[in-house]
Parts: structure tokens; sequence; C-alpha cells
């Protein structure tokens, strides 16, 4: 398929911020049936339905997969889980709840610096900013 054709119904579609437009081009080219992201006001369902896929937040794509994909994802909850130094199933469930500081996995570098008791905090976000 011919990029030009792939990307024509972006030209009769208007969005409530258009410098949003380039995450539904790269979405379209993608043949993509989800856009994850936290910034949904930008991508109104009634927008994006008719190119052909649906918008998420970071939380319910997370979700979704648990739900459809159970035992995939709790392979790679325990691979997670084998990564970290010390880690169980509950002290994890704790950290992602907000209860205990991260624990980095054996195959990162120590970055915690001169101050011995700061904790590095390593994030990632893939969504739509990845594309701004």
């Amino acid at each position: 398929m011919c990029p030009g054709s792939t990307l024509k119904p972006l030209a009769d579609t208007s969005l409530p911020d258009e410098e949003d437009r380039h995450v539904l081009a790269a979405a379209l080219a993608a043949e993509a049936t989800v856009l994850c992201t936290s910034n949904i006001k930008h991508f109104p369902a009634e927008v994006v339905a008719p190119l052909g896929f649906e918008v998420l937040t970071p939380d319910e794509l997370l979700s979704r997969l648990v739900t459809e994909y159970e035992p995939q994802m709790l392979a790679a909850h325990r691979t997670a889980v084998a990564s970290l130094n010390g880690a169980t199933d509950e002290s994890t469930v704790q950290r992602c709840a907000g209860h205990a500081p991260p624990r980095r996995p054996r195959s990162w570098p120590d970055c915690s610096g001169p101050d011995e008791t700061s904790s590095p905090r390593i994030s990632r976000t893939y969504n739509s900013s990845a594309f701004q």
C-alpha cells in the first residue's frame, strides 16, 4: 500500500490540538489498533474510531493486556521480579502501589552517586509523548 493512501484519512480529520496530527499519522502508518496516551482529551473517540483504532490510557492498556493475555503477563511479571534483588511478588505489588522505593534490576549499574541513601529512579514512558 502506498504511504500516501494510508494517510489520506487524515486529510478530513480535525483534532483538538492540530500539533498532535503526527501521532495519528504514526498510528495509521503502523496499522495500530490502539493508541496509548495519557493525553486522551486530544484524541477523542469520535475522531479516532473512524480511523480504525481506539485510545487507551497506559493503565487501561495494561489492564486489558492482563485480562486478555494473563499467562503471558504473568510470565513477564515473573521475569521482572526475578531480575530484582530480593524481590517477591508481595514486595513488587507494594512498590507498584507506592508503598516502597523502587528496586533496580541486578543488570543496571549503580547510579546512586555520592549520596548512598539515594535510590535511582529510572522511568520510561511509552506513549504518544515519545513522538513529540
